[in-house]
């Protein structure tokens, strides 16, 4: 997480994939998702080995060129119709998301900017332009927080330290020693 909202249309778009209750946690934990749960929630329509891929792919895109492959839309169930299209429902599910974050300990500013952009688009699913515009500002209200300067820096630094610059060692390592004043997550 790098204090940062998905953009291009990532919280609108998402949720009207997989439904609500699937995107809104995805979007908020940045969490991956395993190929297995990403077909089944609608994420990918399917999973292809690695080897199989590109003939796959090019045979899927020849079937949907010529109509013989058409997109399956998902079907609600009843309870992701309560929890999305109700009143009552959608108050019960944004009351749960907030208890989520709360629990996050307020120390990441976008997740309240995520969850805005999230519900703007919900409550209002005619106009996709005016919430593809709120997730623009909510992302640059974020991007201007020093919590998002300092998460972007701390990510730079952990993927500069994965790459190694200095080629291979001279020496073979015998002897490791970790020294420091032990202020490793001390806050």
């Amino acid at each position: 997480m790098i204090g940062l909202l998905p953009g291009w249309g990532g919280t609108q778009n998402l949720p009207k994939l997989v439904g609500y209750k699937e995107a809104v946690p995805l979007i908020l934990q940045g969490k991956e998702v395993r190929p297995d749960k990403a077909k089944k929630i609608g994420l990918v329509d399917l999973v292809v080995d690695p080897f199989a891929l590109e003939k796959t792919a090019i045979d899927h895109a020849r079937q949907l060129a010529d109509g013989s492959l058409k997109a399956k839309k998902k079907k609600k169930d009843w309870m992701r119709w309560f929890l999305e299209d109700t009143p009552p429902g959608r108050a019960m599910f944004w009351k749960e998301v907030d208890k989520g974050i709360a629990k996050g300990g307020g120390h990441y500013p976008a997740l309240d900017q995520i969850k805005s952009a999230i519900k703007y688009g919900q409550d209002n699913p005619s106009n996709a332009r005016k919430a593809l515009e709120h997730e623009a500002d909510c992302f640059v209200k974020c991007a201007e927080t020093d919590v998002s300067t300092a998460l972007i820096g701390l990510f730079d630094g952990m993927t500069a330290v994965k790459k190694n610059r200095f080629g291979k060692p001279e020496h073979k390592v015998k002897t490791v020693s970790v020294m420091g004043a032990g202020l490793m997550g001390a806050g």
